[in-house]
């Protein structure tokens, strides 16, 4: 048997302490911690307003961060809980089957030898958010190596998680890398960027949201504050001059000419949000032993 961790988004928590909000009726003090993703009740007519305020990252001084009055964390650092539903009802199951199969297995505990590190999938890894996450997310496999009688630790990411896998692995030595880490299994990774986040860009992303509830055109405003969108865009060195991925019906417009896009979706500020991203998205090898798994077959955004 060996020891996992696994690197995914999860439940966001939030405490707020606000003096304004966009509606009379909106939420401005808690008074603890509370459910901000994923939250059904918040995606009712008009309450969406007050969710997507609570969602939204300011940019101020080169620095992404959550709104005055606002304070979020993930949920469950370290446990499974955070991560085997995108709520905390567990109406929309997320990676429960993965952890139910490895469960099955005998011997494996939860928050012992079966950990995730859920991140806040808002912000980038260069982001002072994302700094810190990285700091955890070291101490928490160092603690998983000794609590289980000192053995290496196989990590699992999904999709946006690899990315981080990737600065994480930049940022410790070899030495380090030889002593904590077994292997690394990177499942759907986004290595060259995903061409969704260029949608939710232009008019909004929902695939993690039931469309029943929510029209994709509420939640593009505080998608365009992630520093995540902009950290997920698709890398110029894999895709051609010449190869669009938006198409209208003026003209089309490739990877390369996002400045112009932004333009012409009336985002401006948009040029500066993607700017906020370099050095953080540079393909580094990981130098550990790397397993890649992914989909064939299967429609995707870019065809």
């Amino acid at each position: 048997k060996q020891w996992y961790q696994r690197r995914v988004r999860g439940q966001l928590d939030a405490w707020y302490n606000k003096t304004s909000g966009p509606h009379y009726f909106c939420q401005r003090k808690s008074g603890g911690w509370t459910t901000l993703w994923l939250c059904f009740e918040c995606m009712i007519p008009k309450v969406i307003d007050c969710w997507v305020d609570n969602m939204l990252l300011n940019y101020t001084d080169n620095t992404f961060q959550d709104r005055d009055g606002v304070r979020t964390r993930v949920n469950d650092f370290g446990g499974t809980t955070g991560i085997e539903a995108l709520d905390k009802n567990g109406y929309y199951p997320y990676f429960k089957a993965m952890v139910d199969g490895f469960m099955a297995i005998p011997g494996y505990q939860k928050g012992v030898s079966l950990r995730a590190a859920p991140y806040d999938f808002r912000y980038g890894s260069n982001s002072p958010v994302g700094k810190l996450y990285l700091t955890n997310l070291k101490k928490l496999i160092e603690e998983t190596y000794e609590i289980n009688g000192q053995k290496k630790v196989n990590i699992v990411a999904h999709s946006m998680g690899n990315i981080y896998m990737l600065q994480f692995f930049k940022q410790v030595s070899k030495y380090w890398k030889n002593k904590y880490i077994k292997r690394y299994i990177a499942i759907s990774g986004v290595f060259g960027g995903a061409v969704k986040s260029i949608r939710a860009l232009v008019s909004g992303e929902i695939e993690s949201i039931p469309r029943v509830l929510v029209d994709a055109n509420a939640v593009r405003s505080f998608q365009r504050s992630f520093q995540s969108v902009y950290w997920l865009l698709p890398r110029k060195k894999l895709w051609e001059k010449d190869e669009p991925l938006v198409f209208t019906e003026n003209r089309n417009y490739t990877i390369h000419e996002m400045d112009e896009l932004f333009e012409d979706i009336g985002f401006p500020a948009g040029k500066e949000l993607f700017a906020s991203t370099d050095g953080s998205i540079d393909f580094v090898e990981p130098d550990v032993d790397v397993y890649c798994i992914h989909g064939s077959d299967v429609p995707t955004a870019a065809g």
